[in-house]
């Protein structure tokens, strides 16, 4: 016998409206949270717009979770198992449990049908319950908080389906009593729910699909270039956290997976696994001398000091210690070496795809700064090369959303992931029988748009996260394209799934699901070679909320100061020239998707690492006299240099001064870690007076690291000229009339010699 069909008149009008009434409200409230985009920790992302639109429901008493669902679709003949969990969520104790199946009596066939299943309610009735054998299982009691295991097998033989292909929905509910007495008002006690795919057995055709697993996280930075948040790091890394899960996806099978990864996550890997340096950039010690820099300390000296974990600090603390200390216990380190380790093998024979590094808001960069898209690619390509790793450029926002002018910026070859919405106001670009909604992907303005949608929360009540359900979204995606396009001989879906999942257990994933003859898993590169892209026309569909949202302007400019600085001391060091580099990464990580919920935070990480970069390059100190002259048109000008850094530097030594006064900058001057030296400055003077002048120290290409206070020069060039003018005119008056005089006497003494005659 089989149970009345769910949500018919047969429960009472009375007994519905609390659960209406409870729904209505539950989903007014859920649309305002998702209005407001209220932020989230580091590392976690935008959910999908199906997963956001997804109302809830009244919690339920009993909380079911399906564990085991084999085979993954609808067998020709033989049983379907199914197991689970049954968890009394309340505070009374439940007895006579009934677990009953429910198939959906049709199937979906297209896309349309499935997406709107997907962010249905789940207390919506989907079907009817399969009762032919009673209750398939029985729980006798269930105390608050205590769960128990379920497991029953259905013969396909007693699936209330019509046996069209498609996607049917596949449930399990829970009917039960507190001190043996039954609510009739309740629907079911508690439910979990799902999909079931249905081929037909005369199918031949393979359906392609490629699955997209993102490694991307928050990555924030100390303002001496220390990792924050090591803990969480540590905590996402181990093989139970979310990116250790992520990651198992792939060491569970040998089926080829696309690998969508910010090079940010992947250096800040690294850098943990070398427990967690600073820069190397700080005072010289006289009594320690000069010292390697921290990554060989923790190379060459696994016994090196390390910090304590309890003395992590802030992400702004301005530390003016020599060498920044370790910031990462060994333990926490070899988390991380762990981690890093198993990718590596994972990815061995995956696609890769490197999002511009820091996971960039392209959409913010292209209306604020677009160089700083071009430095997020140069860098996160040079590190993936610098990794050994080879590497397809790839941009796929969080939101999937992307303005049609963002994508100039963007390369030939660089693949672009949106969701299908994105798309929906694109036309074919020629004439022909094209079907945009289903292409895989697209050509606009030349370039490759992959139609990439996020994969949902599955729809199952307080348990969104099942690795069964992600199994059958994907097996389900797959079917649909079979059904779908009937006249492709290879039908391609790609899916993404989302970074903030927290997948419980990722070994029933492509269990039962790679044997079926009609689906198989590919990488996105051999999908996409199934057929060309069509060439399309219009505009991309980028929402005003996603506008609202992109960083501001103030963000690209405190990132690009910072930038300049790196710059300039990469010009500077002699030795550790990857510190700019390193720098330079710091500054990109806060330009990320992720700083969009709270971007004021992240501008302000960003600004002090380049005051703290200030300080530290100010170390190069210049001294000079509290005033000098010039005794005439040109002089002497002795300054004295130290370098206070504990790493060898190149500078010179510069005048800024008013157009009467020419001081030529030195030539370029190295100094060892501590060492000071006296340059002498070449003046010339062209007027009279005194004259304020400031003395700078510069790299080599003439950016300012430290200067002087004004000083005072004075300039006597004219009145030297004078004095020389009038020693001059009185010396010649004096032989003028000594030879005067002695030309007299001699004329006198002439004629007293006559008249004596």
């Amino acid at each position: 016998m089989r149970a009345p069909r769910l949500g018919r008149a047969t429960v009472p009008i009375p007994g519905r409206m609390p659960v209406l009434i409870t729904g209505l409200i539950t989903g007014l409230i859920t649309s305002l949270l998702v209005g407001l985009a209220p932020l989230s920790l580091p590392g976690m992302q935008v959910p999908s717009a199906a997963a956001a639109r997804a109302p809830r429901f009244a919690e339920e008493p009993l909380v079911l979770t399906l564990d085991q669902l084999s085979p993954a679709a609808i067998p020709r003949r033989g049983k379907l198992t199914v197991a689970g969990t049954v968890t009394n969520n309340s505070t009374q104790v439940w007895t006579d449990i009934g677990l009953y199946p429910l198939t959906s009596a049709t199937p979906m066939t297209n896309e349309a049908e499935f997406d709107a299943a997907l962010s249905s309610d789940p207390a919506l009735p989907v079907g009817d319950r399969i009762t032919d054998l009673g209750p398939f299982t029985v729980i006798d009691r269930l105390e608050p908080g205590q769960s128990s295991r379920y497991s029953f097998s259905l013969p396909r033989r007693l699936l209330a389906i019509s046996g069209e292909p498609g996607v049917y929905w596949f449930a399990v509910q829970a009917l039960g009593a507190v001190d043996g007495i039954r609510d009739q008002s309740a629907i079911a006690d508690g439910r979990v729910r799902t999909f079931l795919p249905l081929i037909s057995p005369r199918e031949q055709r393979r359906a392609k699909l490629a699955l997209v697993v993102p490694l991307r996280r928050s990555v924030m930075h100390r303002v001496d270039g220390r990792l924050a948040d090591v803990e969480g790091w540590v905590t996402d890394l181990a093989p139970d956290g979310r990116l250790g899960r992520l990651l198992s996806i792939g060491e569970r099978t040998s089926e080829p997976i696309t690998w969508l990864v910010d090079p940010a996550v992947l250096a800040a890997v690294r850098q943990l696994a070398r427990q967690n340096p600073g820069y190397n950039l700080g005072a010289f010690d006289p009594e320690a001398g000069p010292v390697a820099s921290p990554k060989a300390q923790a190379e060459d000296d696994p016994a090196s000091p390390q910090e304590s974990p309890d003395d992590q600090g802030s992400p702004n603390a301005q530390p003016d210690q020599q060498i920044a200390p370790l910031g990462a216990t060994a333990e926490q380190a070899a988390v991380a070496e762990d981690w890093w380790r198993t990718f590596r093998e994972v990815v061995a024979d995956d696609q890769i795809l490197a999002l511009p590094y820091g996971d960039l808001d392209v959409a913010a960069a292209n209306a604020h700064d677009r160089d700083a898209y071009t430095s997020a690619r140069t860098t996160g390509d040079s590190l993936v090369a610098e990794l050994g790793l080879t590497a397809d450029p790839a941009v796929a926002p969080i939101s999937g959303t992307l303005p049609s002018d963002a994508l100039g910026m963007l390369s030939a070859d660089t693949l672009t992931l949106l969701t299908p919405r994105s798309l929906a106001d694109l036309e074919p670009a020629e004439a022909g029988d094209i079907d945009l909604q289903t292409a895989s992907s697209v050509r606009l303005s030349g370039r490759i748009i992959v139609r990439a949608p996020w994969l949902p929360e599955n729809p199952a009540p307080d348990e969104p996260h099942q690795i069964v359900g992600l199994r059958q979204l994907l097996a389900s995606r797959a079917a649909l394209a079979l059904v779908g396009q009937p006249d492709d001989p290879s039908p391609v879906v790609i899916v993404q799934v989302p970074g903030r999942w927290e997948l419980p257990e990722t070994s029933q994933l492509f269990s039962g699901l790679t044997e079926q003859p009609w689906f198989t898993l590919a990488r996105l590169d051999s999908a996409l070679a199934s057929g060309p892209a069509p060439t399309t026309q219009g505009s991309l569909r980028y929402p005003d909320r996603q506008a609202e949202r992109e960083l501001d302007a103030a963000a690209f400019l405190a990132t690009s100061k910072l930038q300049s600085r790196a710059a300039s001391l990469d010009e500077v060091l002699t030795g550790d020239r990857d510190l700019g580099t390193q720098i330079t990464r710091s500054g990109l990580t806060s330009l990320s998707y992720s700083d969009r919920n709270a971007p004021y935070v992240s501008r302000l990480g960003t600004e002090g690492t380049s005051d703290w970069l200030d300080r530290q390059l100010s170390r190069i100190s210049v001294e000079v006299p509290r005033s000098f002259l010039v005794p005439g048109e040109a002089g002497r000008f002795p300054v004295s240099v130290r370098n206070g850094l504990n790493q060898t530097v190149q500078v010179k030594v510069a005048v800024s001064s008013d157009n009467t006064l020419t001081i030529a900058p030195t030539d370029t001057l190295t100094l060892r870690p501590g060492e000071s030296l006296s340059p002498v400055l070449q003046v010339k003077a062209r007027g009279i007076g005194v004259h304020y002048v400031t003395v700078e120290v510069i790299d080599p290409s003439g950016q300012v690291l430290s200067s002087s206070k004004p000083l005072p020069v004075r300039s006597t060039v004219r009145v030297g000229g004078i004095l020389w003018t009038i020693m001059g005119i009185g010396a010649a008056l004096l032989f003028l009339a000594i030879f005067i005089r002695l030309t007299r006497r001699f004329l006198a003494w002439r004629r007293g010699k006559v008249s004596a005659r």
